[in-house]
């Protein structure tokens, strides 16, 4: 039962990874994303991102059950994914190899495993997909760019963590509501349904930093309301590094 939860929220940790003046009134979703991407390094430095390396440290704390976790993920733009999520401290009665996810996705194919077996990437859930998608694609932003406005909606700004945000509605799956801080433009938190059901999980996001002129978040915190509290800390980031399809390739063989 806890690995079924486990599979579940674990997708929360991966949807989720300033240089304009502040205080602009921004009207629509695609201004929003617009002036994120110029906040955080600008389109151009973005788009020259060909590869990312990212290590990163989950604590889960639900139900009464701790799980420490790590992830590792390589990305090589365009197309080319392989990531690994590990359970390295769990309570005895955690199933072994539950949590433990490997994951690799090329123009050609794609595939998740997990305790439970393996899944075509066609097959998981729209969110999961989206997921994914998101980690191959850097910025966030600038998938969602590339998508139809019809996707979002502007709504009414609102107080987020004692500061106003503008709130953008996402409408297909991952359903969320986004909120983007009115003065630095960096995306600070995201609300989402519980894939349990029940209280939407809010998810912050926090103590941005530069890496080679980029701003990159390097905290996050999920909360789940009476189902528990997740973390999440980068601990390395490498841009542009020595990373190819084949090295990809090669490590899957391994």
């Amino acid at each position: 039962m806890h690995a079924r939860k486990i599979g579940l929220i674990l997708w929360v940790f991966l949807l989720t990874a300033t240089t304009v003046s502040s205080g602009q009134d921004l009207k629509t979703p695609k201004e929003v994303f617009e002036a994120n991407i110029e906040a955080t390094g600008g389109s151009e430095a973005w788009n020259n991102v060909k590869t990312m390396y990212m290590k990163m440290e989950m604590v889960m704390d639900i139900q009464q059950m701790s799980l420490i976790m790590s992830t590792e993920s390589w990305v090589v733009r365009p197309g080319y994914l392989f990531s690994k999520v590990t359970v390295h401290d769990a309570p005895p009665e955690f199933p072994a190899g539950a949590g433990n996810v490997t994951t690799y996705i090329t123009p050609d194919e794609g595939w998740v495993d997990s305790f439970q077996g393996r899944t075509e990437f066609d097959s998981l859930p729209a969110a999961q997909r989206w997921q994914y998608e998101s980690t191959m694609h850097v910025k966030e932003e600038l998938q969602r760019l590339a998508l139809p406005d019809s996707m979002f909606t502007m709504l009414e700004s609102e107080e987020f963590d004692g500061s106003m945000a503008y709130v953008i509605e996402m409408k297909a799956e991952p359903q969320a509501r986004l909120f983007y801080d009115h003065d630095s433009l960096l995306l600070v938190g995201t609300e989402m349904p519980s894939p349990m059901g029940g209280d939407p999980f809010v998810v912050r996001v926090l103590d941005y930093e530069t890496i080679d002129g980029l701003k990159i978040a390097h905290s996050i915190e999920v909360d789940m309301g009476s189902f528990g509290f997740q973390s999440m800390s980068v601990r390395r980031v490498e841009l542009n590094g020595d990373i190819t399809p084949e090295s990809l390739a090669a490590m899957v063989e391994k």
